[in-house]
């Protein structure tokens, strides 16, 4: 397997989702209108309140990665430090890490014991899409991998489907939300690229698990219908709100037997 093809798994094993059984057609454009009625401010407010009790996440998980027809199996290590410093390490059945990738919201990096190489480049959208192929901010990442839905602190809402209770737009961002109309936990998250108005990635959470006085969800699956590629990530452990060592998001100083600058200049 090549080294950017290494980071593509890693990577992007980060960032999977939980397997709802009923799985809804999508709407067709992010520009549906709707209604900023009590539910939707309901909903809004959850939202932000779950966005501000996690600061940082610890975790096992299983991780399972398919692209087209290829699929890959892992257990990962995963520490994130909100809003964009994120570890990820690919434990192998021995507990021996066979690769480790993250940010500390400057540096992409990857690490591959094998060959004693370090690749790093800046922590922008474009080589996290050079070295991932998915368009995506670190930002939306962390939050996904964290249980969160990326751009809630700033979220206003509508409701698509009066008295549904399930189905609501953000106001200043393509993205349309489908929560659980009871607990008003969010079930799957849709983000529209725009102007073309197709999907950029779909994300589905489930099996929310009581932590103290909120719910997590301990299945994260996401969706890239462009690419015919998904992730599944299924939490054995998670940690929340525990003290994060900086460090662990800036490897160089450990591991830099060889290193390889992934910034291109075009």
């Amino acid at each position: 397997m090549s080294s950017s093809r290494f980071f593509h798994v890693i990577f992007i094993f980060t960032a999977l989702f939980a397997m709802v059984s009923c799985h809804k057609v999508p709407p067709r454009a992010a520009t549906v209108g709707g209604q900023r009625n009590a539910q939707a401010i309901l909903v809004e407010r959850t939202l932000k309140e779950a966005d501000s009790r996690i600061k940082t996440l610890k975790g096992l998980a299983e991780a399972v990665l398919v692209d087209k027809e290829n699929s890959r199996q892992t257990d990962l290590a995963i520490v994130i430090s909100r809003p964009n410093k994120i570890r990820a390490d690919a434990v192998d059945t021995l507990a021996d890490v066979w690769a480790a990738a993250g940010t500390d919201g400057k540096r992409l990096w990857l690490w591959l014991p094998q060959k004693e190489k370090l690749y790093r480049g800046a922590a922008t959208p474009r080589n996290l899409k050079r070295l991932a192929a998915f368009d995506w901010e670190i930002s939306e990442l962390s939050s996904i991998v964290s249980g969160l839905v990326p751009g809630a602190r700033n979220a206003e809402l509508d409701e698509v489907e009066e008295n549904k209770k399930t189905h609501y737009v953000f106001r200043d961002q393509p993205i349309h939300l489908f929560v659980d109309p009871k607990t008003k936990n969010p079930v799957r998250l849709i983000r529209y690229k725009e102007p073309e108005n197709t999907i950029q990635y779909e994300v589905e959470f489930g099996d929310y698990q009581t932590m103290g006085d909120a719910s997590f969800p301990y299945d994260i699956e996401v969706t890239f219908p462009e690419r015919d590629c998904s992730f599944y990530l299924r939490y054995k452990e998670v940690r929340l709100n525990a003290p994060v060592d900086a460090s662990l998001f800036k490897p160089e100083e450990v591991w830099r037997k060889q290193t390889v600058e992934i910034d291109k200049k075009d």
